[in-house]
């Protein structure tokens, strides 16, 4: 999705969710399978943080975080749920 969203992560998939007015996560928008995905790296540029995610199909995409956002628990956990732990 484009865009500002929110990302959860399952044990089978990522997920996208766009905002609420009150910035929650409302409705779905995206979902892509663990599967697909083989890579998730953490990088910061001076502002925001980036978050890149390789496919397994050889291509990729990178997203920009707030610095705020805790980007290195969530890659983390992606790397522990990729490997079933």
């Amino acid at each position: 999705p484009k865009g500002n969203a929110a990302v959860g992560l399952t044990n089978r998939r990522l997920m996208f969710f766009n905002y609420s007015a009150l910035g929650k996560p409302k409705d779905l928008v995206g979902e892509i399978p663990l599967e697909q995905i083989v890579s998730v790296e953490q990088g910061q540029k001076k502002i925001m943080h980036n978050v890149r995610f390789g496919f397994s199909d050889g291509s990729a995409v990178e997203v920009e975080c707030a610095k705020m956002e805790k980007v290195g628990d969530f890659v983390s956990t992606f790397q522990r749920v990729k490997a079933g732990t």
